[in-house]
């Protein structure tokens, strides 16, 4: 389980294995009924590039909400167009959004810890407990390394460069 605090916000992330059998999206909204101050988003983790990737998006969404200057009315859908990098929320949807048979991440956004470790509670017993061994997995890191080489078209960049690019690239975003 992992917890950052990020401009006021009390952030989770839970790492999961999403199977065929779920409907996600009927758990998720049950979740945002059930914490209805709570912000949820669900990512695909060939998505991003590792953990600081999606807090510095996260910090780039919670700081565009308070200038009122986001990319779309809500910040779960901010968040998930600028870590994909696009305008465009079809796209980010198709691109970020969960996909079956392959790890997720879940990120909850709430003003108090006490709502995140309810939520915690929650997601564990819809998802299992969390997976978050594959952000610091080394064959996992080579692999995700070599994906954003080539999605990038550079070969010969550093992992430290690739993420500078990558939240670059989510400041750019516009409506």
């Amino acid at each position: 389980m992992i917890y950052e605090k990020i401009k006021g916000k009390y952030i989770y992330f839970h790492t999961f294995y999403a199977k065929n059998h779920i409907n996600y999206n009927f758990e998720i909204e049950q979740i945002r009924k059930d914490f209805l101050n709570s912000k949820v988003q669900i990512i695909n983790a060939d998505s991003f590039f590792n953990l600081e990737h999606i807090i510095e998006v996260l910090k780039i969404s919670l700081s565009a909400e308070e200038r009122f200057t986001m990319v779309a009315k809500k910040i779960e859908v901010d968040f998930l167009m600028r870590i994909i990098g696009t305008n465009n929320i079809q796209n980010a949807l198709k691109k970020g959004g969960i996909k079956n048979n392959q790890y997720n991440t879940l990120i909850a956004i709430n003003n108090n810890l006490c709502h995140n470790i309810k939520m915690k509670e929650k997601i564990t017993l819809l998802f299992g407990p969390s997976n978050d061994d594959i952000f610091f997995n080394k064959e996992e890191k080579e692999k995700k390394l070599e994906f954003f080489k080539k999605e990038l078209g550079l070969e010969f960049i550093n992992e430290e460069s690739i993420l500078k690019f990558l939240i670059e690239k989510s400041v750019l975003i516009y409506r």
